[in-house]
Order: C-alpha cells, then structure tokens, then sequence
C-alpha cells in the first residue's frame, strides 16, 4: 500500500474538562490517499462501528477536498494523525468526525451516499451573514456524461448568485448567474401530532425566491457555447 506523506507536525492544545491547565499533544498532518481512505474503509474490523463512521467520513473529507481542488478553492479541510486516531480541522475549528455524517452549524455540512454505480456527495459551507456555498457532486461510472459538480451560492436559504455545472475533470458544462424577487408563492408545511394521530397545517409565505438572470452559457463536447439570455436583469 502507498504510504501517505506526511505533510507537517502540528501542535495541538487541548482544554481538559477536569483542569484548567492545557495538555499538549502532537499530531501530524496527512495527506489523504485513495489508497489510505480505502484502506481504512475496507478495513478487517468493520465490525466497530465508530471506526467505520470515522473511516467513511475520511473518505467524504478526501472528496471533498478533490471537488475544491477541480475548482480551485484553497479552503480545504486538514486532516492529523494522534497515535491511532484523526482529527479534523475547517477554517480552524475541529470537526466532529465520529458523527454519522459531518455538520457543525453554522460552519459546514457534508454528506453523501453510493448506490450501486452512482456516487453522491453534498457539501454547505457558511461564509457569514447569511450567504454559504452548495457543492454537489453526482458521478456515474456506467454514464460519465452523467457525472458533474455543482456550484451554487445562497443568500438565506434562497439561491442567488453566480451557478456552475462541470465536468469532473473542470470543463465547464453551464455557467450563469440567479437573481432573488419578491415571492408570490406560499409553502404549506404539514406536522403530524403522534399523541392525537392529527395532521396539523401551517402555510407560510415566501419572501423571496431565486430565478435565472442574465446570460447563461451552455457548452457542448465540442467546446462551442450556446448562449441563453434571460427575461430578468441580475441584481445583487
């Protein structure tokens, strides 16, 4: 199996929760592998299920870090080595890492799932004051005109600004922009009440929904650009 490199040592202080003084340990930053996620994932004790938890959220991490690297964002999540355990860190704050998928609030969500033939994974990261970044990335190995990354940016739950669709190897497939107006739309939300076996009701209004502006640009293989021009005006 190819070793993994060792990238740095880290030092890393940690507040015990019965003293106030700091325990010191060091750790060593890794760099993940194919070799060494799928080492981990298909390890013989797969019958420990926090390790398996800890294994498959490596390998999220490991694509997680590939799709910024296709899009050439340097905001990656580090990962280190303690003895016989990891650590995780995004834009410095530790991950957890032993949950069943990885979500700090406020901070990043990344999740996925694999059928058959068809990979999934989700990521939301938040950048403060309402705005964060969704990046999903679906891959089919039978269908490889089937598999992309998408690129969309929200501002309060609601889709606006610039878009992208790629290839997995960075060409793009569609880029264009979306804009927010005034919502017309109402969402109904439906709650069941397991003590009285009743369906509750409650309709909300919409404030504001995303729609395409601008000019959106559509690229076929052979590299020529279809040009879309929408009704609407962008507006940030």
């Amino acid at each position: 199996m190819k070793e993994f490199l060792i990238i740095s040592i880290l030092t890393i202080f940690l507040l015990t929760s019965c003293s106030s003084q700091n325990r010191t340990i060091n750790a060593v930053e890794i760099e993940l592998t194919n070799e060494l996620v799928d080492s981990l994932v298909y390890q013989e004790d797969c019958g420990n299920e926090l390790k398996m938890r800890i294994a498959n959220n490596l390998h999220l991490i490991h694509q997680f870090n590939g799709i910024k690297q296709i899009l050439g964002q340097t905001d990656i999540i580090r990962v280190f080595k303690v003895n016989n355990s990891y650590l995780a860190y995004y834009r410095d704050k530790e991950l957890e890492i032993t949950k069943t998928y990885i979500d700090e609030e406020k901070l990043i969500k990344i999740w996925g799932s694999k059928a058959h033939t068809v990979n999934f994974i989700f990521s939301e990261t938040f950048n403060g004051n309402g705005t964060s970044q969704r990046i999903i990335l679906s891959s089919s190995k039978l269908n490889s005109d089937k598999s992309s990354i998408k690129v969309e940016n929200y501002i309060n739950g609601v889709i606006s600004g610039s878009y992208k669709e790629l290839k997995l190897n960075g060409e793009p497939i569609v880029i264009g922009n979306f804009t927010q107006i005034d919502s017309i739309y109402h969402d109904t939300i439906i709650t069941y009440d397991y003590e009285t076996y009743e369906e509750q009701f409650k309709v909300i209004k919409r404030l504001q929904i995303g729609i395409k502006c601008g000019e959106w640009m559509h690229y076929n293989n052979d590299g020529q650009i279809k040009i879309e021009k929408q009704k609407i005006n962008c507006m940030y």
